[in-house]
């Protein structure tokens, strides 16, 4: 079984398969959808949840590079996601 994450605005986005959930699977998806869609900076805010992909260094550091902000869920249980 395949992991899929897709990065999405409006009906396109960037996407990239793994069979496992790694940062790598995030900031790839996230690349494919900026070279897509070229959004202006801070033109894009990033939802997640607290997982660890979302919160490594350098998935900061790609949205940082490209003015994205970063709204990550409140902490809560896993039902609540």
């Amino acid at each position: 079984m395949q992991s899929t994450t897709r990065v999405k605005k409006d009906s396109d986005g960037g996407w990239s398969m793994r069979p496992d959930v790694h940062r790598n699977l995030l900031i790839d998806a996230l690349e494919i959808s900026l070279l897509q869609r070229h959004p202006r900076r801070g033109e894009l805010a990033f939802r997640s949840d607290r997982s660890s992909q979302y919160a490594s260094e350098d998935f900061r550091q790609l949205l940082e590079k490209h003015g994205l902000r970063a709204s990550m869920s409140r902490k809560g249980p896993k039902a609540s996601n």
